[in-house]
């Protein structure tokens, strides 16, 4: 891992270092759960296998391995996902994303059912959903969610309270005391409106709640932004961070899930609160994590406070150099490479690169990597020398790996 303060991670975010960026895995190049298995099957290091299930943000043996330069989320904090990937009890040798959704206490996970072809689990988050079996990562089918009303809100949203002492490392002087020693750009997570209830809820009962009961969704936001308010402001009385970030997966292919209007009428304001405590915090990187076509909630975000974009999925319409040209140095960009193109052979993956980073480092800021997880397709080998030409690009030594 190479050297990288966090003084030269705000100057390029600022766009003062016009043709600098960082190669990060934290926020950046996350790999589905399979990928790393499947490449030591191709020949890389044995000892990537340490990777699964370590805490999402916390350097690992990936993040060294591929020369990512060092930054740290942080993951002890419980003010988002929990990012984390588990090896699933119930399902030997399957993997299973196991976010608790700001939930602390987590549910305790429990089977429901069993077949021969898959098992029916209720997560950390309280959501029954459906895993098959001797399969490799495949997204659950969710069954049913915890909050189906006002009664079962009432139940749901003791869980979320900002004083939880579990939300919190124990050991909390030691651990503010290792971050603060660092000089690598430190995250936290702040949660998100739209996609933390779709989580809740479900997405078609949250589309009903918007107009059957809007005052629940607004109560619903509103606990989440006194959440998020006072985890900031305890967190930032103590450690010093470099940038936050939001989860929102609120967009598909073809556009948002819910109108515009809708999202400045309900997440706007609350964005705008809780941006205002995290800039008086003196943190002006806030990243956003949305997939599917984001264009037309693109200046809603903007006009909010939040200025770094991912992954700017290809297949969804999503063009980070068009974005260059609409928005110039205002935006902070991340991701945008099409995986497709990446996973093809090594002309395709060249052509792809240098069709765009070149450009998106010199106009602005920018973050280069895949337009979202690394995929269990991408061979060994491409991902080695996409690595390589990203450190060509940047006037770096080439790494000592082998494809083989």
């Amino acid at each position: 891992m190479t050297g990288f303060s966090r003084e030269r991670f705000r100057a390029i975010c600022r766009g003062d270092r016009p043709g600098d960026f960082g190669i990060i895995g934290n926020g950046v190049h996350i790999f589905w759960p399979e990928t790393l298995p499947a490449w030591i099957e191709q020949g890389a290091p044995a000892a990537l296998a340490e990777t699964a299930g370590a805490d999402y943000g916390v350097p690992n043996v990936a993040d060294r391995f591929f020369g990512f330069d060092e930054s740290r989320s942080l993951a002890e904090v419980h003010s988002g996902m929990d990012a984390g990937t588990e090896m699933h009890e119930y399902v030997p040798g399957t993997t299973a994303h196991n976010h608790s959704f700001l939930v602390c206490p987590p549910f305790e996970p429990r089977v429901v059912e069993e077949d021969e072809k898959s098992i029916v689990v209720v997560n950390s988050a309280g959501i029954t959903e459906r895993l098959l079996k001797g399969a490799a990562y495949n997204m659950p089918t969710w069954l049913a969610h915890p909050v189906k009303d006002r009664r079962s809100w009432e139940v749901f949203k003791e869980r979320l309270d900002p004083l939880s002492p579990g939300r919190y490392p124990a050991d909390w002087d030691a651990y503010v005391a290792r971050v603060n020693a660092l000089d690598c750009p430190v995250s936290m997570e702040v949660g998100g409106f739209f996609g933390y209830l779709n989580m809740w809820v479900g997405t078609q009962d949250l589309m009903f709640m918007f107009y059957d009961d809007p005052g629940l969704i607004e109560e619903m936001m509103e606990t989440i932004l006194h959440l998020e308010i006072e985890m900031v402001r305890r967190v930032t009385r103590h450690i010093r961070l470099d940038w936050v970030w939001y989860w929102e997966d609120m967009a598909y292919k073809n556009g948002p899930m819910i109108s515009p209007d809708m999202v400045r009428r309900f997440m706007l304001p609350r964005y705008q609160k809780l941006n205002e405590v995290i800039r008086g915090a003196g943190v002006e990187v806030i990243y956003l994590d949305c997939d599917g076509n984001i264009d037309q909630l693109i200046p809603l975000w903007l006009e909010a406070g939040i200025n770094l974009f991912w992954p700017l999925e290809c297949a969804a319409g999503m063009d980070p150099v068009a974005l260059r040209k609409l928005y110039g140095k205002d935006i902070i960009l991340a991701g945008g490479l099409d995986k497709r193109e990446l996973m093809r052979d090594k002309e395709s993956l060249r052509r792809e690169v240098m069709a765009k980073v070149p450009y998106l480092v010199e106009s602005g800021p920018y973050f280069p990597g895949p337009d979202h997880l690394v995929p269990i397709d991408m061979p060994y080998e491409n991902f080695c020398y996409y690595i390589q030409l990203l450190r060509e690009i940047r006037g770096d030594e080439p790494l000592s790996f082998s494809p083989h």
